[in-house]
């Protein structure tokens, strides 16, 4: 009589490509650097901003309003300001005490002058020599709303 012997394998998993725990310390690893990354951005400075710049058009042309700190080329557009309104601009990157304001009207390069930012945050009027050089050159003046409003035959009101 022969004996019966019963063999059992145990299939146990290698380690594969990656060592046993890998997973979790790459994870821990992303964690711990997104959270740095997320730290660093949070205690980075962020820019100053002035909370309004307030430009004063009095003058019947619509004017393409910038700014920038003296002495530097770049500029940040503001907007426009239609004639004979005041236009606010919110949350503008701070330039310092004094800013270069710089003045366009279509494709006329009006040049620029430095303005304290406390009188641009107060209000600050377009001077009337940039509308006497308008004129000077042919421009015609544009229609405020309540003159558009009368030739229309309709009412209106232009916002101050």
């Amino acid at each position: 009589m022969s004996a019966m012997v019963a063999v059992t394998r145990t299939h146990r998993p290698g380690p594969g490509p990656f060592p046993a725990g890998s997973l979790a310390v790459r994870t821990g690893a992303i964690v711990v650097v997104a959270a740095g990354v997320l730290l660093g951005l949070s205690t980075r400075p962020s820019p100053d901003v002035t909370p309004e710049v307030v430009v004063v058009n009095d003058g019947p042309y619509p004017l393409a309003v910038s700014v920038g700190r003296p002495g530097d080329a770049g500029r940040i557009d503001l907007g426009a300001v239609q004639p004979e309104s005041t236009r606010r601009f919110l949350e503008v990157l701070d330039q310092g005490g004094s800013w270069t304001v710089a003045l366009r009207s279509g494709t006329v390069d009006l040049g620029q002058q430095e303005v304290a930012s406390g009188e641009l945050r107060a209000g600050w009027t377009v001077p009337e020599t940039v509308h006497d050089r308008l004129a000077a050159l042919g421009a015609e003046p544009v229609l405020n709303v309540d003159e558009l409003a009368e030739v229309q035959g309709t009412s209106g009101s232009a916002p101050r």
